[in-house]
């Protein structure tokens, strides 16, 4: 004999259908999450520049009013990755009374020169930039950096008639003085 209990009611469960239009939802509202956090991670990218060009400019002013001039370079541009001519050569010994060490950009890249630290100084002038900046393009440098994009160093931007073309490609920010604008 049979019993059944009529207070009892039957299960419900979601199809195999059901589930996989969730998951698909779910799927597709990740993706947009994740490329909507790349183009923060390039503004954080592009804030910590902005702040290391800012240590370094007052670093440098501060270098100045003790000594009367600026670290010194001799031979050309001093960057990171150079072996010669190592920006850690010039730029640490001399300012390390005002700042610990040379911030590194967040995507350097000594095997292709891209997001790399250059300074250039006769001692009276100094220009300081990241060159080859990857993660930008020079009209978003234009427009939302006009005070960091260096004159000579960022193409079809050239407010104080520099003679010749841009050096590089990419964009560069720069901190300079004004002896220095078209180096």
């Amino acid at each position: 004999m049979r019993i059944r209990n009529k207070n009892l009611k039957k299960q419900k469960a979601f199809t195999l259908i059901e589930l996989l239009v969730v998951i698909s939802i779910i799927g597709l509202l990740a993706s947009i999450v994740l490329v909507a956090l790349n183009g923060a991670r390039a503004s954080a990218r592009m804030a910590v520049r902005v702040s290391n060009l800012n240590e370094v400019k007052t670093a440098l002013e501060l270098y100045y009013n003790a000594n009367g001039g600026y670290p010194a370079t001799v031979g050309g541009y001093y960057t990171e990755c150079d072996g010669s001519h190592n920006i850690n050569t010039v730029i640490p010994p001399g300012l390390s009374a005002y700042m610990n060490s040379l911030p590194d950009d967040p995507l350097l890249n000594c095997s292709t020169d891209a997001n790399m630290y250059a300074y250039l100084s006769n001692g009276v002038d100094y220009k300081f930039m990241i060159y080859n900046v990857s993660d930008v393009t020079s009209a978003q440098v234009i427009s939302n950096y006009t005070t960091y994009a260096d004159p000579f160093g960022v193409p079809g931007y050239n407010p104080n008639n520099c003679s010749g073309s841009a050096p590089f490609s990419a964009p560069i920010l720069a901190i300079w003085t004004t002896g220095d604008a078209c180096q």
